[in-house]
């Protein structure tokens, strides 16, 4: 059975470099992440989460812009319990042009 997947709409609040630390033996890796506040669905308006990214995106994506509206796939299960996600669980991100918000 497939977990029911949900189109979520988000406002970028904030982008955070190097917001998490993993340490290892032989290193550490440093994670980046942005504040999103979630719009839709109704559901789940105004919930915070924070969305830590395996690589940094690149300067001028609408990830790093406050105020950007972004649209993504998500599974329901990855929305329950905490407030945090790698952006891994988001699949078909788009941004939202201004003209259709």
């Amino acid at each position: 059975m497939s977990e029911e997947t949900l189109q979520i709409e988000v406002r970028v609040e904030g982008y955070v470099p190097n917001a998490m630390q993993e340490d290892y033996k032989d290193g550490f890796a440093s994670f980046d992440a942005t504040r999103v506040d979630i719009l839709a669905p109704i559901e789940f308006r105004g919930r915070q989460l924070m969305i830590f990214h395996d690589t940094p995106p690149s300067p001028g994506t609408p990830w790093r812009r406050p105020g950007a509206r972004l649209r993504a796939r998500i599974e329901r299960a990855s929305l329950t319990g905490t407030d945090t996600l790698f952006a891994g669980a988001l699949s078909a991100v788009q941004e939202v042009p201004p003209e259709s918000r």
